[in-house]
């Protein structure tokens, strides 16, 4: 009986410790968890120089840089960045300079993309291009025309570096309907396209 009570102690100091060590365990996760959490939900700031409200916050012209780099010089409000006319630098020679609401690319504006992409001026609607606009690749092609959801969508004029040149419509950033393709050494078609290629009448 004595062996069976001392066995049973035993047991229950073990689960005693388990159980405490479990709870430790708990609460350091709950507390990574935490600190996780408000790491990604809180801008990592650590610059900011310009105009702030009567309640201190960032609000008026002003610039911020973020720890990984990037930079905003532009207009605030009411503690936010990206709100208004400005420029901001990213990562790898990113660069947007325009108006931008809440975030977003919104009005005219100027998006220089990494060195092998391109740049884009022109309209923005929700951070994507859409309406008039002119995007240039690095090889010198360019299109000038209609933008859509970021896809070239409407009438527009493409030329490419060895002196090809067409123009017509796009729908969905290939050409598609009526449209007029010329060709190096003066070749020429004159007709319907689908998905960039030739597509019923034609000449």
């Amino acid at each position: 009986m004595w062996l069976y009570r001392k066995k049973f102690n035993l047991l229950d100091k073990m689960s005693i410790g388990i159980q405490f060590k479990i709870k430790r365990l708990f609460k350091i996760i709950s507390l990574s968890f935490l600190l996780f959490y408000i790491s990604c939900t809180i801008p990592p700031r650590i610059t900011y120089e310009g105009e702030r409200n009567q309640e201190g916050k960032y609000h008026g012209k002003g610039a911020i840089t973020y720890l990984n780099g990037e930079k905003w010089v532009g207009e605030f409000k009411d503690g936010l960045p990206f709100n208004g006319v400005g420029v901001c630098f990213y990562l790898y020679g990113e660069k947007y300079e325009g108006e931008i609401i809440d975030g977003l690319f919104q009005g005219k504006g100027t998006w220089t993309l990494p060195s092998d992409l391109g740049k884009y001026i022109g309209e923005f609607k929700d951070g994507k291009p859409n309406g008039l606009g002119t995007l240039t690749a690095p090889d010198g092609s360019k299109f000038v025309g209609k933008f859509k959801n970021g896809k070239r969508n409407g009438q527009g004029t493409s030329t490419f570096p060895n002196g090809e040149k067409y123009v017509g419509e796009y729908k969905n950033g290939k050409k598609n309907g009526q449209g007029t393709y010329t060709y190096l050494y003066g070749g020429k078609y004159v007709g319907k396209f689908k998905d960039d290629k030739w597509d019923g009448l034609g000449t």
